[in-house]
């Protein structure tokens, strides 16, 4: 009884054994030291670029002008332009935060050369094929801190790969509306489409842009001092630019995704009862993601 009892207890295990080994799922892979990515909640990105013209909303940064002596800013130097994102995801159908700012440097500005810091709060819920966006922005201005303000924003995305039956986004169509309700008080409204083009053999993607905007009482007030502008503001017509240097630079994906980031656009100004200049402009920068 006792050599029967330990022989079905034999039989019993080997049965499981070969049962646990014969199944369609592979078993999983560890990730090499030298191939792992970012798999966690949390991801990063910064941008550091040099621009010809830093254009915000249609305005001309590059422009400044002091409001006590009238001297303008040059056009011989670049401007240098970075902005910093922290994004977390908290899993399916809850709003991801996230927090970041964009910092603008130009030598040829008559009051400060640090323009501007414009850090942002807020959150974006995906609700297939919508993404929602709402955010808190401020501007801060060194040495003209009388026009420090700040806004509050929304933006509605959409996924139209689902409308029109393709496995990526046609158009990207988006609006967003801002509301300055700090020291303006003025609307901002803007509507745009985009499109990727991969070119996977030498890791290219490039991404034509439309983009329109109307204002009513906004005052883009940092570039010109102006008073309320109400009407369409201006038309972006451009395109960015993206190309990956991992495989150049033979760099893991371990350190991250490495970018060389471009930018050309034409921006009309489209109302006089509106600030804004008519110029092409772009630049050019590194990218990082991780």
């Amino acid at each position: 009884m006792h050599w029967n009892k330990l022989a079905f207890g034999v039989a019993m295990t080997a049965g499981m054994a070969l049962a646990q080994d014969d199944t369609v799922y592979a078993p999983p892979i560890a990730i090499a030291p030298d191939k792992g990515t970012n798999q966690g909640g949390v991801s990063f990105e910064l941008n550091v670029r040099n621009l010809t013209d830093y254009v915000y909303r249609g305005v001309d940064y590059t422009e400044v002008v002091d409001p006590e002596t009238a001297a303008t800013g040059g056009e011989n130097n670049l401007d240098l332009n970075m902005d910093v994102m922290m994004r977390f995801d908290l899993g399916d159908r809850v709003p991801h935060p996230f927090v970041g700012a964009a910092v603008n440097v130009y030598d040829s500005d008559p009051v400060s050369r640090f323009q501007e810091f414009r850090p942002i709060v807020g959150a974006d819920l995906e609700l297939q094929p919508v993404t929602f966006t709402g955010a808190l922005q401020s501007y801060t201005y060194p040495q003209r801190e009388q026009l420090d303000t700040s806004e509050m924003l929304g933006k509605i995305q959409l996924d139209d790969s689902r409308l029109v039956g393709s496995d990526v986004p046609l158009l990207n169509p988006y609006v967003l509306v801002a509301y300055d309700y700090d020291l303006n008080n003025g609307w901002y409204a803007e509507a745009g489409i985009s499109h990727d083009f991969l070119i996977e053999d030498i890791s290219l993607t490039i991404t034509p842009i439309v983009r329109i905007a109307y204002t009513h009482g906004w005052q883009q007030q940092f570039a010109f001092f102006a008073e309320d502008g109400t009407g369409w503001q201006h038309l972006d017509v451009g395109a960015n630019f993206q190309y990956k240097l991992n495989s150049l630079l033979n760099l893991s994906r371990r350190w991250g995704d490495w970018y060389l980031r471009g930018q050309i656009f034409y921006t009309e100004h489209l109302t006089s009862t509106t600030v804004g200049q008519t110029l092409t402009w772009g630049g050019l920068g590194i990218g990082f993601e991780y």
